[in-house]
């Protein structure tokens, strides 16, 4: 069988591989450019909790506070949802979104 006598037979079946790989390279490199190295880290003080966290942030993360309690849980590999004064964590929302809060000054304060 010569090349062109399998383009022909087969050439619907060719195109569409070569589109299903190029579509699933694309995929993942989008992927892996939504790394979580440009997530935010907190630095936790006297009083605060996972569930604290997920009060003031699970909205920015486009959350629910369960979902966000439990993504903190495993990516920061805690046990419990107990953390103390001086650790840090990671949390799902950007550092940019957390720099723009930071900035809101409320007409009280």
């Amino acid at each position: 069988m010569t090349i062109k006598s399998f383009w022909d037979k087969y050439y619907i079946a060719v195109i569409f591989v070569a589109a299903s790989i190029i579509m699933g390279v694309t995929f993942l490199l989008f992927i892996s450019s939504t790394d979580e190295s440009n997530y935010s880290k907190v630095d936790i003080v006297s009083g605060d909790s996972v569930w604290a966290l997920a009060e003031r942030h699970a909205t920015d993360a486009k959350m629910d506070k369960v979902s966000f309690v439990e993504w903190v849980e495993k990516k920061n590999n805690l046990d419990t949802n107990e953390v103390k004064a001086g650790d840090q964590l990671v949390i799902p929302v950007r550092e940019k979104q957390v720099r723009q809060d930071a900035t809101i000054q409320l007409a009280n304060e």
